[in-house]
């Protein structure tokens, strides 16, 4: 049987292989059709979520302050409103309380991590209405990225996506840290082609920075300031000037009064 592509469905070719956990012998493929590089099927990943967030993420608290940044220029000038949030694949939930903090209702919710800092406040399953689904650091991590796109979009108006792309350098791909064989659990990556296939097939638009960040949208949004927004540098500047009420009290108050109890 041929292999095909995890992201649209187009026949792969064999590009490699590389050791897994420093342990498995694993075969990565490469899409002609949208740049797409998989892993074969990822069997090794009950062992590599024995920790979902590995010792190598050493620039996590650093990515959650920009992505803050460029998260609340979005909502403020590209999607022109706050309202609940999402932020799928979570992890500890420093994401989610810092949004909070900055006064956006997020949400948290992840399947293999605990919440520790946004107690209280997680989304309900398969819960729909948001605003925004924020998508940092997964889609790497998942074998079918088309799913996990057309879930959100079912559940949120628009998803911001963090994932490095990859140059379409077939000779150096194992060069490239983001592989992150050692750990285990990237098993997929996008080029910008991709982006643009798995957008046409949901039947909404994408705009990328070029790099690691992708908004994913329905209808019609203004495009250069989308651009701008995802420019980190650009909207860490914006993001001051943009002042919105912290639900850090009211959380605490609501958790005061309510103890564990999920927020409504």
């Amino acid at each position: 049987m041929k292999a095909v592509c995890r992201a649209c469905g187009g026949e792969v070719r064999p590009l490699g292989r590389a050791k897994v956990l420093r342990a498995h012998d694993v075969g990565y493929e490469c899409c002609p059709h949208c740049d797409y590089i998989q892993t074969e099927t990822p069997y090794w990943l009950e062992e590599a979520y024995k920790n979902p967030i590995t010792a190598q993420d050493t620039g996590s608290l650093e990515r959650v302050l920009t992505l803050a940044d460029v998260t609340k220029v979005v909502l403020a000038l590209v999607l022109g409103r706050r309202g609940r949030c999402l932020d799928y694949g979570g992890g500890y939930g420093v994401f989610t309380r810092r949004m909070r903090d900055l006064g956006v209702d997020f949400r948290w919710e992840d399947r293999y991590c605990e919440n520790l800092l946004a107690r209280g406040f997680e989304a309900r399953p398969g819960e729909k209405g948001f605003v925004l689904a924020t998508c940092f650091e997964v889609l790497e991590h998942v074998e079918r990225p088309r799913e996990l796109l057309a879930e959100l979009l079912a559940r949120a108006d628009a998803v911001l996506v963090g994932t490095e792309l990859n140059d379409g350098s077939r000779e150096r791909f194992f060069e490239w840290p983001y592989v992150a064989a050692e750990h285990g659990q990237h098993v997929g990556f996008c080029g910008e082609r991709t982006l643009r296939r798995l957008a046409d097939s949901l039947g909404v638009r994408v705009v990328s920075n070029g790099k690691s960040l992708h908004l994913f949208h329905r209808g019609n949004v203004p495009r250069a300031r989308a651009r701008l927004a995802l420019a980190t540098r650009v909207s860490r500047v914006v993001a001051k000037l943009i002042r919105w009420d912290p639900l850090t009290r009211a959380d605490h108050e609501f958790m005061r009064d309510a103890g564990t109890g999920a927020a409504k």
